[in-house]
């Protein structure tokens, strides 16, 4: 990241506090590939790919393994898609959604954010820090 002090980053602030995990519907290699470029000193641990599970989302399989993987840990789901939400919904973990501000269809994705319950949604994943410090 170049000119950028990554530790000033939200998410390397985040990780030095918290245990990081992902479940994401992407393959692993395609994953690797986005964490290499954006966050290559993060350690996440769990991490569940398309092909470690049998149902993709929005069913919770994936949220499932974390949780027996970390069975002390309290989990936080954060996505942007209705799949995300609904996961964590099926899952019983709480869903902080992010919306940009300038997504086409924002105020349809929040009223549906809302029906699965989501703990609060932001505008940037940036935010995230705030809401998990209060």
């Amino acid at each position: 990241m170049t000119g950028v002090q990554t530790c000033a980053l939200p998410i390397y602030r985040l990780g030095s506090r918290f245990d990081l995990s992902i479940f994401t519907g992407r393959l692993r290699y395609e994953l690797d590939i986005t964490l290499a470029r954006f966050a290559p000193e993060i350690r996440f641990h769990p991490i569940v790919c398309a092909e470690h599970v049998s149902k993709p989302k929005p069913a919770p399989e994936g949220l499932h393994a974390i949780q027996r993987m970390m069975p002390s840990s309290k989990l936080w789901y954060v996505g942007d898609t209705i799949d995300d939400a609904r996961s964590a919904s099926a899952a019983g973990v709480p869903f902080i959604g992010i919306i940009a501000a300038g997504h086409s269809a924002k105020g349809e994705l929040t009223e549906l954010f809302r029906k699965e319950n989501a703990v609060t949604i932001l505008e940037n994943v940036n935010q995230i820090e705030g809401v998990l410090s209060a």
